[in-house]
């Protein structure tokens, strides 16, 4: 958590309580009501760019100043710790030097601290990401369960995990009698069919709940927990510690949550036994902006608080201070499809500024030409930092960003994405290349089984010796002329391209060596010469073209005289893709619509505007969809002056017959903002 360490008489001002002064007039008069609020409980409906860290910073003050609340009797949590830092440096800008003890933290902070404080967690207990794939991928080799442990369905089953985690008995007591663990895999087998739609396709509900209880018991037996277990632990620690509760109720008078619509139900749970039973609780949030279902978030929360807290003041927030009267308008349209919602109003305070843009093309790759001309005079004029490409996930992302780079425009990236250098395409062209130029006898059994069946040449692991020797090989293959024969052609192509430029040799490999007719059948495409929109129909990820990815990966080796300057390129182009890393900060962002929460940007372009990506092709029910419009609307709304989407309308492929069928239509949602 974030706490100052100062703490007295005097308010933040420096002045004494008696000396207190009025409120700040600042502020419409919506704004004003909610920072000048007392006690009892109140909800603030802020919708996009309506100022609600302006409200709750303010607000914070005026408890102090005005209702003279202990600054340490005051908690402020948030869902991010760069939230909770910006929010704690926008308050303390209030303060004229002065550092009141305001706590500011986020909910796995807040819960880490009360676990800590109360011996129920040691320094060092909770397991990192790392060790939660460790502790999975065991689990599935142990017990050889029908699963891939690569890191991205690692990444889905525990997100998935955690997700359940956080809607555990959100309105019952945890039995005393059971663990945590053991409590939170008896979730009903109903809420699991219904609600698996983060993890792999192939993953049926009865593995999941083996995966589950594994991974749960796995924790049990090393005696640690993650960031999903603080708050079964602290519900756990009040309900049989009911002494130690009232003394943090005692302790945090006053609470104040920003961002409510993404709150998931144990979370709320332990918000309202800390809030008891004064019920000084203040939430701020949207529940047009909920967008992490998948992280155990339910809006019907926030919807169902006036309900939960009868006395509840209700304010909205309406004037939207960041965005054109054009992208208001629209967005409006677009969330008022929505049944399960808060009606609201939202005009804008600017004036009128460009027209919204739909541009529909007949391709993935026109969209990307298209949206490249519309990126070149923002290079020119020195703006890239101030547009955003945001997409509903990060697919295309790296085909895109090495097209972007192709064309000089620099981006940056604040989620993790993948390099197109980190396909398994990269690493088996790189592992062919890396073999040929080996010296025979330093050669290994690794690096040849590496590319050593793509294509299918019908070799075992076991025949294969630690030099991976072609003699060995043609020997124990004696009697076997079909597979002597390919063996002997792999040694002569392999000594050809030893000898070639990267790029030829790389073409080679494709071409000549059936690379790419592996490719074809490893991706269910019909043919990759026929068919350049050959997609690759893994049930996880959107369609990628298979194509064009390996001809990207072909060209970056262009003018590379050795195998080391194309390695070289190859890792200064992963490093690119890296959140975090040394990035242009002059460079165009690229984020998904989860990612572009909170975020601001002049020139926004949403991309991908098309049923089966927008909305998700696994969005099904009505929540679902309704989900998948708040994410739009989202998107829709981080544009200040000028907003354009993209979406394909004519794009056709091949299939297996020969003949032709379109893709999926433009996004419902572009209609319904009309």
């Amino acid at each position: 958590m974030h706490n100052t360490a100062k703490d007295g008489l005097r308010d933040l001002r420096g002045r004494k309580p008696s000396e207190s002064r009025k409120p700040d007039s600042e502020g419409n008069p919506q704004q004003q009501e909610a920072i000048m609020h007392g006690a009892g409980p109140m909800m603030v409906l802020a919708g996009p760019g309506s100022g609600k860290t302006f409200v709750l910073t303010r607000r914070i003050a005026h408890l102090i100043n005005t209702h003279h609340i202990g600054p340490s009797e005051i908690l402020v949590i948030t869902f991010t710790k760069a939230a909770a830092g910006e929010m704690q440096q926008r308050f303390l800008s209030l303060c004229e030097g002065e550092h009141p003890p305001v706590t500011f933290g986020t909910f796995h902070a807040v819960f880490y601290s009360i676990l800590k404080e109360t011996s129920r967690c040691r320094t060092g207990s909770i397991l990192s990401e790392s060790e939660k794939k460790k502790i999975l991928q065991d689990i599935i080799r142990k017990n050889r369960y029908n699963i891939n442990p690569n890191a991205d369905v690692l990444e889905e089953i525990l997100s998935e995990i955690g997700r359940y985690k956080s809607r555990c008995f959100p309105g019952n007591d945890i039995s005393k009698k059971r663990s945590t663990c053991e409590s939170a895999c008896y979730a009903p087998d109903k809420e699991v069919k219904e609600n698996m739609n983060y993890i792999p396709q192939n993953i049926s509900p009865e593995l999941f709940r083996k995966l589950y209880q594994d991974f749960t018991r796995a924790q049990e037996i090393i005696g640690k927990i993650d960031f999903d277990d603080m708050a079964l632990k602290c519900l756990e620690l009040f309900q049989e510690r009911p002494d130690i509760l009232k003394q943090y109720q005692a302790r945090y008078r006053y609470l104040l949550i920003d961002e409510f619509q993404d709150i998931a139900p144990i979370q709320y749970r332990l918000v309202r036994l800390l809030a008891a039973p004064e019920n000084n609780l203040f939430i701020v949030g949207d529940d047009d902006q909920s967008i992490y279902g998948f992280r155990g978030a339910k809006p019907d929360i926030m919807r169902h608080f006036p309900k939960e807290y009868p006395s509840a003041k209700i304010v909205a927030l309406q004037i939207n201070y960041r965005s054109t009267p054009q992208v208001v308008s629209a967005a409006g349209k677009l969330i008022g499809h929505n049944r399960n919602r808060f009606p609201k109003e939202i005009s804008a305070a600017k004036e009128p500024g460009a027209p919204l843009r739909i541009t529909g093309t007949e391709s993935v790759e026109q969209m990307e030409e298209a949206l490249i001309r519309c990126l070149l005079p923002e290079k020119n004029a020195g703006k890239l930092a101030d547009c955003a490409v945001i997409s509903r996930t990060s697919a295309r992302f790296p085909m895109l960003s090495e097209k972007l780079r192709q064309a000089g425009i620099p981006c940056m990236f604040r989620e993790k994405v993948k390099s197109i250098y980190d396909h398994e395409i990269a690493y088996d062209l790189l592992a062919y290349l890396e073999f040929a130029v080996t010296p025979p006898k330093e050669r290994s059994r690794s690096q040849f089984f590496r590319f050593m069946n793509r294509p299918l040449r019908y070799i075992s692991r076991e025949a294969v010796n630690e030099s991976a020797d072609f003699g060995h090989l043609i020997r124990y293959y004696r009697g076997k002329p079909g597979i002597q024969e390919a063996i002997i052609r792999l040694k002569q192509d392999l000594e050809r391209i030893s000898t070639m430029p990267v790029f030829l040799a790389l073409n080679y490999i494709r071409r000549g060596m059936g690379y790419d007719l592996y490719l074809a059948e490893r991706f269910g495409v019909h043919s990759m010469q026929n068919n350049k929109e050959g997609k690759c129909n893994l049930p996880e990820k959107e369609n990628v073209h298979i194509s064009e990815l390996a001809d990207m990966i072909q060209n970056s080796a262009r003018g590379c005289r050795t195998l080391s300057q194309w390695k070289e390129i190859m890792e200064e182009r992963r490093k690119e893709t890296q959140s975090g890393t040394s990035t242009p900060k002059e460079g165009v962002t690229l984020l998904t619509m989860h990612g572009s929460k909170g975020l601001e940007y002049d020139k926004v372009f949403i991309v991908n505007c098309n049923e089966g990506s927008t909305p998700h092709r696994k969005a099904r029910g009505e929540e679902e969809i309704e989900e998948e419009r708040r994410m739009f609307y989202v998107a829709m709304t981080r544009a200040k002056k000028e907003l354009t989407m993209f979406c394909i309308t004519e794009e056709k492929s091949a299939n297996k017959e020969g003949s032709t069928a379109k893709t999926m239509p433009p996004s419902r949602f572009l209609k319904e903002i009309e």
